[in-house]
């Protein structure tokens, strides 16, 4: 017969598993409804590792009390095994990184540069760019989309054009978005290329301040044409005066509903931009 002090950690264990599961299967539904409609449950995607880990412990705990709610938890975790490939990804199987390619092949690097951290050197920062530069060249990549791709036009800083012609890649479409300082800085988006591009086109999002549309390059391989997309949605725009502050509670609470604001505003306009 069950005391009423064993009977309060069983129920509060049902309630909290209740719970969990709940949490966790409208994450697992997540990535096959609309982001924009149904904000709330892309938001709460955003913590699926902590869900799990939830969902686990109460697994865990369920199986030391050998209650058969085990067997339900574990259930539900399955359920959600292809969001736990994708959260955590799993590569024992996987081949290690080769530099020489197979025959008739082309590898794509895509990368969102975030200007190659330049922004620093007018706070007398070192910037990342060579060793972004470095990281670049030794994935030995035949197509290069770059997203936030910073070129400059004055002589106190490197053409980054020009640097990734001397590594090999001689073709390039760069559409610049945002232009500062009189013309001197622009960024944007870039496809570069080993092979010749012969056709190229770009889309903006339309009023979206953050981000930067999509553009493709139609490149020439061999005797065929291969059409590369890049593309970049709107940005969720968590500086320092949005989600950091609101963390770490020096914002407080408006920033916190700032942060989620923005969330939210990010994703509606990156589900009309996927459609």
């Amino acid at each position: 017969m069950a005391t009423p002090s064993s009977t309060s950690p069983r129920l509060f264990l049902l309630f909290a598993g209740i719970l969990v599961s709940t949490l966790y299967l409208l994450v697992c539904i997540a990535p096959y409804i609309n982001a924009g409609d149904f904000w709330f449950v892309a938001i709460l995607g955003l913590g699926f590792p902590f869900i799990l880990i939830a969902l686990f412990v109460l697994f865990v705990i369920e199986l030391l009390f050998r209650s058969r709610r085990a067997l339900v938890l574990l259930a539900v975790m399955l359920i959600g095994f292809q969001q736990i490939n994708w959260a955590f990804g799993f590569n024992f199987f996987s081949k290690d990184f080769e530099r020489v390619k197979e025959d008739n092949s082309i590898r794509v690097m895509t990368w969102n540069v975030f200007r190659w951290n330049e922004q620093r050197k007018p706070h007398g920062e070192e910037s990342s760019r060579n060793l972004m530069m470095d990281a670049v060249e030794q994935q030995y990549a035949d197509v290069l989309c770059f997203q936030e791709f910073f070129q400059p036009y004055s002589s106190n800083y490197p053409d980054n054009l020009q640097k990734l012609r001397e590594m090999g890649y001689p073709y390039s479409y760069f559409y610049p978005t945002s232009s500062i300082m009189k013309g001197h800085f622009k960024f944007g988006m870039a496809i570069v290329s080993r092979y010749p591009i012969i056709d190229s086109a770009k889309f903006s999002f339309g009023e979206t301040p953050h981000s930067e549309g999509l553009m493709y390059a139609d490149i020439k391989v061999n005797e065929k044409v291969i059409r590369v997309f890049s593309v970049h949605m709107e940005s969720f725009r968590m500086g320092k005066r949005g989600y950091f502050d609101g963390v770490s509670g020096r914002g407080g609470g408006a920033a916190a509903r700032n942060t989620l604001s923005r969330i939210r505003s990010a994703y509606e306009h990156r589900s009309s931009q996927a459609e």
